[in-house]
């Protein structure tokens, strides 16, 4: 099967839009398995992380669930289109932009890793604004007690 891709690739014509180009190379990588999958990736980030246990478990979690919007692509093809879908999702259930800005956090680290790694040239999340926090200074920090509150 993985050779009859090939041969489709190479008749295809050499201009195509990056839209189609980019479906075609999502097929050929169901078929060739690359070894490069957000999961795969994800893992050998906590090796080199050496995150604490909760940390990791944590990532795990959101990483799962970006998997389980987008799939476990190949890394080079998570897209900035499919970053910004998770977002938009995130952001319709969560009704804090901190806590959207959380889940991302792991994301951010992991393709960070994929560019110092060599896996792909640019990370995707360059493409994807985070919501901005809208709550003042004073409702995001712990205030210390006042001495009449202490009992």
């Amino acid at each position: 099967q993985k050779s009859s891709f090939i041969q489709i690739l190479k008749s295809v014509p050499r201009v195509l839009t990056s839209d189609s180009k980019q479906r075609l190379e999502r097929k050929i990588a169901r078929v060739a398995r690359s070894p490069d999958t957000i999961t795969k990736v994800a893992e050998r980030y906590y090796t080199f992380a050496q995150n604490r246990e909760k940390t990791q478990d944590k990532y795990r979690r959101t990483l799962n669930r970006l998997t389980a919007t987008v799939g476990d692509l190949p890394i080079p093809h998570l897209t900035a289109s499919a970053l910004r879908g998770y977002r938009d999702d995130l952001t319709a259930r969560e009704s804090l932009s901190a806590a959207v800005c959380a889940d991302f956090t792991p994301i951010i680290g992991l393709l960070r890793y994929a560019v110092n790694e060599g896996l792909i040239d640019i990370s995707p999340m360059a493409g994807v604004k985070l919501p901005k926090e809208r709550r003042a200074i004073e409702e995001m920090k712990w205030l210390p007690f006042d001495p009449s509150e202490m009992v």
